[in-house]
């Protein structure tokens, strides 16, 4: 007996299959779990959100399915509780593109899935009920029978008739309830009257949300010149392909990289296929939005301005197929394009493609790999590309450099003048605007033209200072000190001294704020403002040029809907001056600025980022370009203390190659990017002796790894950061260098499940960090 029940199982566990679903949870879980799909909740794809019991409790989470199987092995797995999304909501393309993310920026699939989703649609917002009418019939003819019955010239007849007209019977979509009582220029009383007889029936429908959609403008057909040709013509060969590759287009400021980015992506529609392009947040302006407008029809935008609901319905609006082209910021690497055939990253070089909270994903990045996987063209544009991007073209066989070395129609470069304020110490520490760039800016308005003036420093001044203690006021949650800021009530071309009744002492890493004492907490003397802000620079042109119109733009002053409202508004010459922080520089288009001052170059110059010298060089020239964009020339004054630096230097000959070829040298003596991959393990504690002991532990750890597989991998820390204290937490920086990426995404993600998961202290990874 014992030995036909070891031969033979006739258990009922034993003949029964199930469907098993893995499922992964938007919490820091690093594996996926196996649930049962009961047979009552119909079919489950990969893509699609469910909701399980988890845990010793059976706390209901919402998951994301990410694979299902046949299995006979049921025994301690727990049953799904519902399906909750009637289709996929992620294509298998990027579910490979998360599992690639998890991997490479060490962070959970589940994260990283949530992520790839917009919070509205995970709400369910983006569609509304609307109430379709159609007649209780299958044809024209018993819609005449209809007709008959009711009374010659009545409104319900109108109705009955626009119906009919419409094929609006019994099997059909039906006409929107509004739209019908408009269209017969009736009451929904008499339609009340039509449903109630029984004639009509009404069916309720979820419809997309409208979105406020911006009206096509006509432009002159654009001419394109050689270089533009020539790049048109390797990028659209790859669409013709389906063939995965990465141009990195490098263009000089108003070279018509535009252009290229919107032949590239009808090339694509031709086709059949779609486009993604993605800009920096702030460039996202309806002066921007309207020029693709204008060739695309089926256009979806996805930014920060729009409601979450808004959001959600273009959301939808791409997934069902009804948009040819996805323009949008970081997150829409992530839109749910079926048959991509392009994706652009125009100004590549931007930090802000870079996430800071998890999954800290290079939205560049993500978009090459995206490309990969679809097969599809990458297109990175930029007049200062990163060096990283730069380097790519010589160093693997999938990348391309293409040049677009002049504007377009001829058109100058602007005239680039350094004045030397490194003898002016003193006066810059009172004044911004030097002689020179008074008279220009004279000149400029004189003429009837406009002017940008750059100071890439928020708020009125860099800290608050007592000049007989040499005390600094700090944050009391960060070690950073804290920044002078005027109230937006204060008159701008106020004299009062600048104490805690004008004003707000800010930090600019946590976001805490304070009134400012007006004597020193140790000494008890005066305090006193040290250095200079956007907001001072305003005050400073508004006493210098008093009618003059200024305006000024940084992220203390507007946001979204402001910050676009004012960009037109300066368009249409309705201010005369421009001031602000680096939120100017960024890709914007106006014809009558002749004049850029650029008011301290040396704001960045001093950091102890490595990057520090090429994202000054970046921001001069970006912020430069905005001048001489039209028939007039341009010119750009540059105030700087170090006119000899090799930023300064090149950026004053439009020279991005040469200061490429001074600059990398050094980062590859160094081991330093882009010849080196980076990444960065962080602890962090509220109590700083258990920060540096968990450092240590984990340093300790990486070392061992490291020389036990025998890794290239280098290691340096643990040391504090800059700002070793940011909202009450400690920091303590790990940093790797590797020059094999793989290696470095193979060890990171072996290293997470070693003695690293077991600190008292919060872990973070930072793969390739801009610092």
């Amino acid at each position: 007996m014992s030995e036909n029940n070891t031969l033979f199982d006739f258990s009922e566990q034993s003949r029964q299959e199930a469907l098993a679903a893995e499922v992964v949870f938007d919490h820091n879980l690093d594996r996926s779990f196996s649930y049962i799909v009961p047979e009552e909740l119909g079919a489950i794809q990969p893509g699609q959100r469910v909701s399980a019991p988890f845990g010793k409790g059976n706390k209901k989470l919402t998951g994301f399915c990410i694979s299902t199987e046949k299995t006979s092995n049921t025994k301690g797995l727990k049953r799904l509780s519902k399906i909750i999304d009637s289709s996929p909501l992620l294509a298998h393309p990027l579910i490979e593109l998360a599992q690639w993310l998890s991997l490479y920026y060490v962070c959970p699939l589940g994260q990283v899935l949530s992520a790839m989703l917009p919070a509205g649609v995970k709400k369910g917002l983006g569609f509304v009920q609307k109430r379709f009418i159609k007649l209780n019939c299958d044809n024209i003819h018993e819609a005449e029978e209809i007709q008959k019955k009711l009374k010659e010239g009545s409104k319900q007849k109108r109705l009955v008739t626009i119906l009919t007209i419409n094929n609006a019977f019994i099997s059909g979509g039906g006409i929107e309830s509004s739209e019908l009582i408009k269209e017969a220029e009736t009451t929904s009383q008499t339609l009340k009257k039509l449903l109630d007889a029984g004639a009509a029936v009404c069916e309720r429908k979820a419809v997309l949300k409208g979105s406020h959609e911006l009206a096509a403008v006509e432009e002159p057909d654009i001419t394109l010149n050689s270089s533009q040709e020539e790049s048109i013509g390797q990028i659209n060969q790859k669409i013709d392909q389906s063939a995965f590759g990465v141009f990195v287009l490098h263009g000089v400021t108003g070279s018509g990289k535009t252009e290229v980015y919107i032949r590239a992506l009808a090339k694509a529609a031709e086709k059949g296929k779609k486009g993604i392009i993605l800009l920096p947040e702030i460039a996202l302006t309806s002066q921007t939005i309207l020029r693709f407008k204008k060739r695309f029809k089926r256009l979806a935008v996805l930014h920060s301005g729009l409601t979450e609901a808004q959001r959600a319905s273009q959301w939808h609006k791409i997934k069902l197929g009804k948009a040819d082209v996805v323009i949008g910021a970081r997150s829409a690497v992530f839109a749910p394009c079926d048959k991509l055939g392009v994706i652009i990253v125009d100004e590549e070089h931007e930090s802000s493609y870079k996430q800071d909270t998890a999954p800290r994903y290079n939205a560049r990045d993500t978009a090459i790999k995206r490309a990969q996987i679809e097969n599809a063209a990458c297109i990175l544009g930029s007049a200062t590309p990163s060096f990283e991007s730069y380097f790519n073209c010589k160093a693997k066989k999938h990348f391309k450099l293409l040049k677009l070395p002049e504007r377009v129609e001829k058109r100058p470069m602007p005239q680039m003048q350094e004045v030397d304020m490194s003898g002016r110490r003193a006066f810059m520490s009172e004044f911004m605007i030097g002689e020179k760039l008074k008279e220009d800016i004279e000149n400029s308005l004189s003429s009837g033209e406009q002017a940008i003036l750059l100071l890439n420093r928020r708020g009125y001044s860099n800290f608050i200072y007592c000049p007989e203690c040499a005390h600094t006021i700090h944050c009391r949650n960060c070690d950073a000190s804290l920044k002078f800021h005027l109230s937006d009530m204060l008159n701008e071309n106020s004299s009062e001294k600048l104490y805690n009744t004008s004003g707000l002492a800010l930090c600019h890493y946590c976001g805490s704020r304070t009134l400012v004492p007006k004597n020193c907490p140790v000494c008890g003397r005066q305090l006193t403002m040290r250095g200079s802000g956007s907001q001072k620079l305003e005050m400073e042109l508004n006493e210098k040029f008093p009618k003059a119109k200024i305006a000024r733009i940084d992220t203390d002053s507007m946001k979204g809907k402001d910050y676009r409202e004012l960009i037109e508004a300066f368009s249409k010459h309705e201010y005369d001056i421009l001031a602000g922080t680096q939120m100017l520089a960024k890709g914007l288009h106006f014809p009558n600025v002749t004049l850029v001052g650029i008011v301290n170059a040396d704001t960045s110059a001093n950091s102890s980022d490595f990057r520090s010298a090429e994202k000054t060089f970046q921001l001069i020239s970006q912020v430069a370009g905005r001048t001489g964009r039209g028939s007039k020339p341009g010119k750009v004054i540059i105030q700087t203390t170090a006119p000899d630096s090799p930023a300064v230097k090149f950026a004053k000959m439009h020279d991005y190659e040469g200061f490429y070829k001074n600059q990398t040298p050094m980062r590859d003596m160094l081991g330093l990017p882009p010849f080196r991959k980076q990444a960065l393990v962080q602890i962090r504690n509220e109590k700083k002796t258990r920060a540096e002991e968990d450092a240590a532990k984990a340093c300790e750890t990486l070392s061992s790894l490291i020389k036990t597989a025998q890794l290239d991998i280098r290691l340096k820390g643990p040391f504090e950061p800059p700002i070793g204290r940011i909202g009450r937490e400690f920091r303590v920086n790990i940093l790797l260098n590797a020059a094999n990426p793989a290696v470095m995404m193979s060890f990171l993600s072996k290293a997470r499940f070693s003695e690293l998961s077991r600190l008292s202290s919060k872990l973070f990874f930072d793969i390739d960090p801009l610092f």
